[in-house]
């Protein structure tokens, strides 16, 4: 009995000493992993301060001769706000630019733009008008965003009222939360499950953010944040690209991530001056 016992007691106090083993183990890792989380915070933070500075707006000074004005916002450039003359909002996208009238006069209000931007326009008897690389999308009160990219099909998501995008052939007559797509002169409209995420980037996001993503519309974003262009004169497609890297990655380490996604395809990424060329490993 009294050797049953003693081991009883000796398995108590094994377990005991374990226990406290493991509560020390469980306390030093919950300490390493405050400093972590701490770095990590401190990183995040950096780079939220970084990615949310004023973008670099060049505007046109004096007006042109028509009474409009221009502003670019360059590449690796936060987004862009301004209001203008009616009270209309517009958010502009890095690599973009609009020009508009700085003047009020006439029965039409009418921009044009390049790139992507979001719009809040201004309640209004006159018609507002945005050009759109041989699209117009006419309105009267609405939110929307435009992207029109060079090399990409030309998009217009609405998020309240109506829009009419048209060019020479078509017309198309938006409700909320549909998207119209124009490519090959042909306007094609369908229905968004989540239309805001269309302004995901008017958040100014400190990372890039991709889900099965082409390799060419990972590239095109790429060229336009970093400003440079795309050489891939094969034509190389790659493997589809899902993940989240932050924005203050460099060109060359942001290439290096998305080669070890192309593994299967064997690409090599790599920046040559202002290029990034695509090349089929032997």
């Amino acid at each position: 009995m009294k050797h049953k016992k003693k081991g009883l007691l000796e398995l108590l106090s094994s377990l005991y000493r374990a226990l406290v083993d493991l509560f020390e183990k469980v306390r030093e890792l919950k300490v390493r992993w405050k400093r972590l989380l701490g770095a990590l915070a401190a990183l995040v933070g950096l780079v939220l301060t970084v990615c949310h500075l004023p973008a670099k707006q060049q505007e046109a000074v004096p007006p042109f001769t028509d009474g409009s004005a221009l502003v670019i916002n360059p590449a690796h450039s936060a987004p862009c706000k301004l209001t203008l003359l009616d009270g209309t909002r517009v958010t502009l996208a890095y690599s973009s630019f609009i020009r508009y009238q700085t003047r009020q006069d006439g029965n039409i209000r009418e921009v044009t733009i390049g790139g992507q931007a979001e719009f809040e326009v201004a309640p209004d008897m006159r018609p507002f008008i945005v050009h759109a690389d041989g699209i117009d999308i006419r309105v009267l009160g609405t939110h929307f965003n435009v992207m029109n990219y060079a090399g990409e099909p030309t998009t217009v998501t609405l998020l309240d009222g109506k829009v009419q995008v048209m060019n020479t052939k078509y017309s198309k007559e938006l409700q909320p939360a549909q998207q119209a797509i124009v490519k090959d002169g042909q306007i094609k409209v369908k229905k968004l499950p989540h239309p805001k995420s269309c302004l995901d980037w008017a958040n100014n996001p400190p990372y890039f953010s991709f889900e099965n993503d082409s390799l060419g519309k990972v590239l095109r974003e790429f060229s336009r944040w970093y400003g440079v262009t795309i050489d891939n004169p094969e034509k190389l497609t790659g493997d589809p690209v899902g993940g989240i890297w932050l924005r203050s990655f460099t060109l060359e380490q942001m290439l290096r991530c998305i080669e070890r996604v192309q593994y299967k395809s064997q690409l090599k990424l790599e920046k040559v001056g202002d290029t990034i060329k695509v090349i089929k490993l032997p």
